[in-house]
């Protein structure tokens, strides 16, 4: 997808979800597949030997790809906070992270990665969240940075992005026309193209780990689908955990999609291949019309023995509220959705279930 760059060293090797294609590409197969960073076997771990290091992203650094010199924010390591209201519901504070959201934990593997292999400037679509957290992280390892956005960016993601000193350029259109500008750019021009493909996965499975590190087991995770990567990077964290002896009983994923932007949703519903739709949301951090990792996140939500929900604007506001008034948690409309999810499913009280909050409040002031 992107010029070919002068490498230091070997890009790790891939393959594609689809096709199973194995090679070196690092975005997107030529079948239109996600690709998949391939690891050889992970070495034996204890817990012991792993809570021995200090509570952040890097704690696990051993089921990422090897990085010399990794550029870090001291992401990770967020809260869990245990509800007052529900006894077996706590909510992963993704807020926590240097720039305000989980990306951080995709852009500290994806930056470092573009680095290493010889980058020096860095190109992404995003609609607000993965821009800011690619400019900081781009910033503080001296590369260039260009965002692609949406017509649609809130003000405060606006203003977090030039903070960084990232050059902003708006696309009349939404994300996905966002995403295509992007990749266009970095083939045409050159540039390391960022965004929700392969590395970026390698660094947002660490939700995982600290879930399993912090709880021990977990039935369920509730979490946001926007383009699929998060979710999939979930679950492939839990499948590395389990492939180690680390994890014995796997969680049931639960994805949910805001019902102007529910491509994933439909699918799994329906049964039936994702199909490209304009979105219609205020949760603008999940509104992907054609979900990069649509099929990876089909993938995880089947794997788990899972559920796809779908909530209203109108249910996010309330959610949103709720947490902010009943549980001392303020989150963006998209952060909000897995806890409106929550009240849908009534799950069993004595089950263990955990809302990611993917986002601050202080992303979306529009609609508190």
């Amino acid at each position: 997808m992107g010029r070919p760059i002068q490498y230091r060293r070997t890009p790790p090797p891939t393959r594609c979800a689809l096709c199973q294609t194995q090679g070196k590409e690092l975005y997107r197969c030529l079948c239109g597949g996600s690709v998949e960073v391939m690891h050889p076997a992970f070495p034996r771990l204890s817990w012991r030997t792993i809570r021995a290091r200090p509570f952040h992203h890097w704690r696990y650094h051993d089921f990422y790809i090897h990085i010399p010199r990794p550029i870090s924010l001291g992401e990770g390591g967020t809260s869990l906070i245990h509800s007052i209201q529900d006894r077996g519901l706590h909510f992963k504070i993704e807020g926590d992270n240097p720039t305000g959201s989980f990306k951080d934990r995709g852009s500290t593997i994806e930056v470092s990665s573009a680095q290493a292999l010889g980058a020096r400037k860095v190109v992404l679509a995003s609609t607000g969240n993965m821009g800011a957290s690619v400019a900081a992280y781009a910033a503080r390892g001296g590369l260039e940075c260009t965002v692609y956005i949406p017509h649609n960016t809130t003000e405060e993601k606006l203003g977090e992005m030039r903070a960084f000193g990232t050059k902003l350029v708006k696309v009349r259109g939404d994300y996905t026309k966002a995403a295509a500008t992007a990749r266009k750019v970095a083939r045409d021009r050159g540039g390391f193209l960022c965004g929700d493909y392969s590395l970026r996965r390698e660094g947002e499975k660490s939700i995982a780990f600290e879930l399993v590190d912090s709880l021990g087991s977990v039935d369920n995770v509730v979490v946001p689908m926007g383009n699929g990567t998060l979710i999939s990077s979930l679950w492939q964290g839990f499948c590395d955990l389990a492939s180690v002896g680390l994890l014995r009983q796997m969680p049931r994923l639960i994805g949910v999609q805001a019902q102007g932007c529910k491509p994933i949703a439909d699918a799994f519903v329906g049964r039936h291949s994702i199909r490209t739709v304009m979105p219609r949301t205020i949760a603008s951090a999940i509104a992907c019309g054609d979900p990069l990792d649509g099929e990876l996140a089909l993938r995880a939500l089947s794997a788990s023995r899972g559920r796809a929900v779908v909530v209203s604007d109108k249910e996010m506001v309330v959610a949103r509220r709720a947490m902010a008034r009943h549980e001392g948690i303020d989150s963006e409309p998209s952060g909000a959705a897995p806890y409106a999810a929550f009240g849908k499913l009534k799950l069993p009280k004595d089950q263990v279930t955990v809302c990611v909050v993917t986002g601050h409040g202080l992303k979306d002031l529009k609609n508190v």
